[in-house]
């Protein structure tokens, strides 16, 4: 049998009515993207962005079973749900920005579940990739879940009002993560002397781009391995072995330095490395004393420091209502492709929603076989402007580390060095394994 991440069910009562459900991201697509046209109004949607779909599709996602109420009454009531008060640090900032804020959860959501992965997998426990955020905020955690299985428990950043999730909504999306290639990897610039090389293939994936209509997924993207997921009862000889994923051609082919992430900057060094959780003091998210407190605080921060965050360089400032930046440098382009649809008159009912690309400059190529996860800042809170997730292939594509997300406000100035994504290195051969539930 391949390697397998396995959902485990508890053996006792809690078993027969489970809380969740698992399923695979790539069968939960959302309606409104399985319903979005490749064009709207002459202009391309997310329809047509393969990096945008990877994200939608690859791991599993955790799904309610039941309804489930987030108030002050379910807590005191559900055994599920375990609050931290403010006198143990539950909802308090660790640090805010005009976009951005850190803060400790105030409530955990016990799964039922544990998770089981091979020796060297940790699991990536994320919101729910390019969903709606809404008011209940997410936090996400890097579980080593390889050592052995570890209990799913969901922080949440509460505001006090009551919150409630349907029958089948999706919590968490649960990523098989393989460390030891992305844990060796290194961040390098580029030396002088490789600058023409890699600005001549800059410039002909840029020209292609242009001029070839789905150029990306004709001749960089790599098709991804397709997952599965069964019962133990259904696993034997079942499990899929490894296939080969279709590849596109690629003229230019990216030359880069085995073991290292390069960034080629333009003027302005606009990506700095976030150390390794043994270089930087570890943030304290939980002080209340309880049960998972420790295993928490790794968790939380495993996922808070990997790979590299990228900031604005100058003051942005938007107005978002005409989809004009103020800021004379050009580092926001702001309502250039409709994407996005957004809930506006009730269940059924979508518009689309315009996106903004924030410009970064800087360059991202990684090794042979690393793909780069392209999301929003992992446990900030994002107030103005929300970045939207990515699986680029950059060891194909010489991409811009630009960031795409939404303008959640009119008008607003994001100052200089803000953050508005994370780049997370993410091992495409060994990361698209299947899934095993045990009941």
């Amino acid at each position: 049998m391949s390697d397998v991440i396995e959902f485990i069910y508890p053996d006792d009562e809690s078993a027969k009515e489970p809380i969740v459900d698992i399923t695979l991201a790539s069968e939960s697509i959302p309606e409104w993207y399985q319903t979005l046209e490749s064009i709207i109004d002459g202009v391309r949607t997310a329809k047509l962005c393969v990096s945008f779909a990877d994200a939608l599709r690859v791991g599993f996602l955790v799904k309610l079973n039941k309804p489930l109420e987030i108030s002050k009454r379910e807590i005191q009531s559900n055994d599920r749900l375990i609050h931290i008060p403010p006198e143990d640090g539950g909802g308090e900032v660790i640090q805010q920005g005009v976009n951005s804020t850190i803060t400790r959860p105030n409530v955990l959501f016990d799964t039922g579940i544990e998770i089981q992965t091979p020796s060297d997998y940790s699991t990536l426990a994320i919101h729910p990739l390019n969903r709606e955020y809404g008011e209940l905020h997410r936090l996400t955690q890097l579980i080593e879940t390889d050592k052995e299985k570890k209990r799913l428990v969901v922080p949440f950043v509460w505001d006090g009002r009551i919150s409630e999730f349907n029958k089948g909504d999706d919590l968490i999306q649960c990523i098989p993560y393989y460390r030891p290639t992305v844990n060796q990897l290194q961040l390098r610039e580029i030396d002088h002397a490789e600058l023409p090389k890699l600005n001549k293939m800059m410039e002909a994936d840029m020209q292609k781009l242009k001029r070839i209509e789905g150029y990306y997924r004709r001749f960089c993207w790599e098709s991804k391995r397709p997952q599965t997921l069964h019962t133990t009862s259904e696993c034997h000889n079942e499990i899929c072995e490894d296939s080969d994923s279709e590849s596109s051609q690629r003229e230019f082919e990216v030359d880069n330095q085995e073991g290292y992430v390069t960034f080629r900057y333009y003027e302005n060094n606009s990506i700095r490395q976030i150390p390794s959780p043994k270089q930087q003091q570890k943030v304290e998210w939980l002080k209340a004393n309880i049960e998972c407190k420790t295993s928490l605080n790794q968790w939380l921060n495993a996922a808070f420091t990997t790979g590299w965050v990228t900031y604005t360089h100058a003051d942005v400032r938007v107005n978002a209502s005409n989809g004009v930046s103020e800021q004379p440098q050009n580092d926001v382009s702001l309502g250039v492709i409709s994407q996005m649809p957004e809930k506006s008159l009730g269940d059924n009912h979508y518009m689309p929603k315009r996106v903004s690309k924030v410009l970064i400059d800087a360059q991202l190529n990684t090794p042979a076989g690393i793909s780069s996860i392209m999301t929003g800042p992992v446990n900030h809170r994002m107030k103005h402007y929300q970045a939207y997730t990515g699986i680029v292939d950059t060891d194909r594509f010489s991409c811009r580390a630009n960031s795409i997300g939404i303008c959640k406000s009119e008008e607003f100035t994001l100052p200089r060095k803000s953050p508005v994504s994370q780049i997370i290195p993410f091992d495409r051969e060994h990361s698209y394994i299947d899934g095993v539930i045990t009941k």
